[in-house]
């Protein structure tokens, strides 16, 4: 049997997605040619995260936040330090106090804490890499946020269904997409 996203959709399998796509006006396809370094795509984002990009993320995803009654949401960030420094800017609203990151670094037993404390609701907003990318129900995700440029498609197939559970305490998930490039949408 097989069974695609929309179908899935249809057929009331997955949740509905609520798809915000927000693009920026770098360009891209330039950005090799550009640089002193011969940056590729990949590794710019890797060595560089805007300040300024991350605000207007956090705005974004607190208009999104406030049309959910009871949300629960996955950012997905570029590396531990984009994640800390990220976590910063969600901690100086109240509402996102319980916030935490979550990534391969911590020790098994604090990874699991936080699992803990994010299934139960006493947190309400993880930060990740791809750590959440496999073996995670967590079906109450009702916000996925794509901080970071993801490329692979199983990657972003793995990370968008986080959200796409079935739960009986949501409608829809949420997704917010500020993707970098738009050749990884087709």
């Amino acid at each position: 049997f097989e069974c695609g996203i929309e179908e899935g959709m249809r057929n009331g399998y997955l949740a509905q997605v609520d798809y915000r796509l927000f693009c920026d006006n770098i360009d891209w396809d330039a950005v090799p040619s550009l640089s002193q370094h011969s940056y590729t795509i990949k590794n710019l984002n890797r060595k560089l995260f805007i300040p300024q990009r991350d605000e207007r993320i956090v705005d974004r995803l607190l208009e999104a936040w406030m049309q959910i009654s009871i949300p629960r949401g996955i950012v997905f960030c570029q590396s531990i330090q984009h994640c800390e420094y990220f976590l910063e800017l969600v901690k100086q609203y109240e509402f996102w106090g319980s916030a935490e990151i979550l990534h391969s670094n911590l020790l098994r037993s604090e990874r699991l804490r936080i699992l803990t404390d994010f299934r139960t609701g006493r947190c309400n907003l993880i930060l990740a890499i791809d750590i959440l990318n496999e073996g995670v129900d967590v079906p109450d995700v009702n916000l996925i946020c794509f901080a970071r440029v993801t490329h692979s498609r199983k990657i972003f197939i793995q990370q968008l269904g986080r959200g796409l559970r079935v739960s009986k305490t949501k409608e829809r998930v949420v997704v917010l997409d500020f993707v970098a490039d738009i050749r990884r949408m087709f």
